[in-house]
């Protein structure tokens, strides 16, 4: 028999993290688009560690919804804080899993002997959503600059009713369902019913804010800068 030969191999090691501020949509933050939460996030957490910029080899990122001028978030990191240019960065897009996913490559790049210190994270603002416009009002848009209005009108139609986009929603192409739908599928596999699902809701919030109150969350949570009125506000 031939002995197995095992590979030694980095461990990685989550060290410490922050976050913003919860706040609801369209409230406090919605300024702040999804790039501006990122910066603050990774800001507060090299102002909470000291940790030397030109130690960090790779940024990894996670969006739900990708940022139209910044579709590769963890580079534009890199650039909206000025940090050192030979920090690579990449985008990551599981849904609602995305940020974990950053974890997940983050400890599978040191791990594999590709990067010894990693910035991992996620952010989205529902505020800033970018909404698409209807397929065919693209193409008028697109024709419109080759052959005039009538390029658009042509693709778009007449009716201006048409034009708007039909709402916002995550929804699967394959099935057209959404999230929500699915996780009231599961739950009713697994019979859990809506009063034990709002119970649990209600004492984690609760818990939430007592831990806040006691002091919990004061080295987690860093500050968003935000425009109101002209004046540069922390939120």
């Amino acid at each position: 028999m031939h002995s197995t030969r095992h590979v030694l191999r980095q461990r990685a090691v989550l060290v410490t993290g922050v976050r913003t501020p919860f706040v609801k949509s369209f409230g406090a933050l919605m300024k702040a688009d999804t790039l501006q939460l990122a910066s603050a996030s990774v800001a507060g957490l090299l102002n909470k560690t000291s940790l030397d910029p030109n130690e960090i080899d790779h940024i990894v990122w996670g969006n739900v919804v990708l940022q139209g001028n910044a579709h590769n978030c963890a580079r534009e990191i890199v650039i909206d804080l000025n940090l050192p240019k030979k920090i690579t960065g990449n985008l990551t897009s599981m849904a609602c899993a995305s940020g974990l996913s950053s974890l997940a490559q983050a400890c599978m790049l040191v791990e594999g002997g590709h990067a010894d210190v990693v910035i991992a994270g996620g952010s989205d603002s529902v505020s800033n959503a970018e909404v698409p416009l209807p397929r065919s009002v693209t193409h008028g848009m697109m024709m419109a600059q080759k052959k005039g209005i009538m390029g658009f009108f042509k693709e778009a139609g007449y009716n201006p009713s048409k034009w708007f986009p039909s709402g916002v929603a995550l929804t699967e192409r394959s099935t057209g369902k959404t999230m929500g739908w699915h996780g009231d599928v599961i739950a009713e596999l697994n019979n859990i019913s809506r009063k034990d699902q709002e119970a649990l809701a209600v004492t984690s919030h609760a818990n939430a804010v007592l831990a806040e109150r006691a002091g919990y969350f004061k080295d987690e949570v860093v500050p968003v800068t935000v425009d109101k009125g002209g004046r540069k506000t922390e939120v």
